[in-house]
């Protein structure tokens, strides 16, 4: 595709159903084009994509076809490590298919169970232009973060520092307590306070894409913790202004309007708020890839 071919395809709308996705669609990504939503990434064949993007791998194409969209990308990445090993991650991120770099970041599990490592390979994954890819990338730790969740957060505190704010969106993302096609994080979901200081410093990003991030993780604890939802909000309010009143609205969207401290607290306020804050209990050992 010349330069104007390339710009209306990528500016093309996805179909919802994959069945839908049109043949030349299909035949453009498993060329390396990127797709433009998760449906297209579900309609193509991954084998055929390995075999267009690693020729030498092509007999390894049929491991590619399970039912499950997950179990397909996670078929990707173990066929990536076992011909290039450590290296995986780094070829599978060069490739221009947004799909190959997925498997590049789901690679990042069978090359390391250490957390710092896994994090560190993961930033390039977590930088990605495109959506999939980041999305990838912080479900590629999730297992990790389910395990040992303190462990990932004390890992993600810097990372959320950084400049990048799609740096700063992965170091929540990847710590949400019921994130979106994964595990929950169980100690989260029952001790948010442990990761207020890592919200603080990233809810004033001027950033609708990571705002949204900080507000889905309070919105994920919300209604069994009303009274840390609503204090931490207000206490965003207070010191950042209008910067976070679209995130402050969206953090507490299951609640009853208005928020009010304790409205919905079975117990004493402070002993909620005590909760959510009391020290880690041993959330398991094993670690679920």
């Amino acid at each position: 595709m010349d330069g104007d071919e390339q710009r209306l395809f990528a500016a093309r709308r996805g179909a919802r159903q994959p069945d839908l996705v049109p043949v030349d669609v299909l035949a453009r990504l498993v060329g390396g084009a990127p797709s433009v939503n998760h449906i297209e990434e579900m309609a193509l064949d991954m084998g055929k994509l390995l075999t267009t993007q690693f020729p030498a791998l092509s007999g390894e194409a049929s491991r590619l076809g399970a039912a499950r969209f997950l179990d397909r990308m996670r078929a990707g990445a173990a066929v990536l490590f076992e011909h290039f090993g450590a290296a995986a991650p780094e070829v599978a991120h060069t490739s221009s298919s947004d799909t190959v770099r997925g498997w590049g970041a789901f690679a990042t599990v069978l090359v390391t169970q250490e957390v710092g490592p896994r994090v560190e390979l993961l930033l390039p994954f977590a930088a990605d232009a495109h959506f999939a890819v980041r999305e990838w990338a912080w479900l590629a730790l999730r297992d990790l973060a389910v395990a040992h969740p303190l462990v990932v957060l004390r890992h993600l505190e810097p990372v959320a520092g950084l400049d990048d704010p799609l740096l700063r969106r992965f170091a929540v993302e990847s710590l949400r307590p019921r994130g979106v096609w994964s595990r929950h994080i169980a100690l989260f979901k029952e001790e948010p306070g442990h990761a207020t200081a890592l919200l603080d410093g990233v809810a004033p990003t001027i950033s609708r894409y990571v705002q949204d991030s900080v507000a889905n993780w309070v919105n994920d604890v919300s209604r069994d913790h009303p009274e840390w939802a609503t204090s931490t909000v207000e206490r965003w309010r207070q010191d950042h202004g209008p910067v976070v009143e679209r995130l402050a609205r969206r953090a507490l969207r299951s609640l009853p309007a208005p928020a009010v401290l304790g409205s919905r607290s079975s117990g004493d306020p402070a002993a909620s708020a005590c909760r959510a804050v009391t020290p880690a209990h041993a959330y398991g050992t094993d670690i679920t890839t």
